[in-house]
């Protein structure tokens, strides 16, 4: 098959790729009721008039946590107009201005002056729609601890938390996203006091679960009958030895790219190790 072949070739294995993408929310949320249900605890208050619980998401990476976050976010979201929940990337936005900008962008639909606008204008225009239209926030910053080491931490924290105490009736909450809890000992004192989160810990998947859980992305990703189970057994066994669920779905991904460059409309042990060797 030529360079113009490939590229204009129509037929594909593929039903939805976005399926298989690091930021894809499946449907199916499989082998975290138990964390879906906690999470929902913490936010359950926000529902209802009052401050969400604050929360430490805790669990080494790829083990659902992100997922988990904008799952709940969605239905929370879907449910009601009195909580607006926001998901900050912080490997992305380290800083106050970025990280604020990212709630302004949430609640106006579209991000403040990069340049000419003080930060507490930003921060007053946040607070003031949330005291006026009387909503709570609650914001997951994911990967927290980048925030310590640019050294904003504790500031962002404060920012939030303490909201209420120059705009009377705010109601706000953090979910901290991180793998390591040595960081609740990094803020400071007068953070901590307000913090005082509820932990939520994600245990690392079984082999099992993440058979589970590729099997449904399989379902979500491709048309049927593209994979075998007992090739899926191989890529659950190697996602599992390297603790990894999204190497599963990576390793899914790119031997459904071999299968395709080959032409072939199942994936077979050969288009595997090629994903293997090109992924490992």
């Amino acid at each position: 098959m030529g360079i113009d072949d490939i590229l204009l070739f129509d037929e594909t294995i593929f039903k939805n790729i976005d399926a298989f993408n690091p930021d894809y929310v499946p449907e199916n949320y499989l082998h975290r009721e138990s964390q879906m249900e906690a999470l929902a605890i913490c936010l359950r208050p926000a529902l209802r008039g009052g401050n969400p619980i604050n929360t430490v998401v805790l669990g080494s990476p790829a083990t659902g946590k992100t997922t988990a976050i904008n799952k709940i976010f969605n239905i929370v979201e879907g449910n009601s107009d009195k909580v607006v929940c926001v998901y900050v990337n912080c490997q992305l936005h380290t800083t106050r201005f970025n990280i604020f900008s990212q709630i302004y962008n949430k609640i106006f639909g579209h991000m403040p002056p990069e340049t000419g606008v003080p930060f507490s204008r930003i921060y007053g225009s946040i607070m003031k729609h949330l005291q006026n239209e009387k909503k709570s926030m609650v914001v997951a910053l994911d990967d927290v601890s980048y925030l310590f080491h640019s050294k904003n931490a504790n500031k962002i924290f404060y920012d939030i938390l303490r909201a209420h105490e120059e705009y009377n009736g705010v109601r706000t909450g953090i979910f901290a996203i991180l793998s390591d809890i040595e960081f609740r000992y990094m803020l400071d004192k007068n953070v901590n006091s307000v913090f005082i989160p509820q932990e939520i810990i994600f245990e690392p998947y079984t082999t099992q679960e993440m058979f589970d859980i590729l099997k449904d992305r399989i379902k979500a990703g491709f048309y049927p009958d593209v994979i075998s189970d007992s090739l899926l057994d191989q890529i659950a066994e190697h996602a599992s030895s390297a603790g990894d669920l999204r190497m599963g779905i990576d390793l899914l991904r790119v031997s459904g790219n071999f299968a395709e460059a080959d032409a072939s409309k199942t994936i077979e042990k050969k288009h595997l190790t090629e994903a293997l060797q090109n992924t490992g």
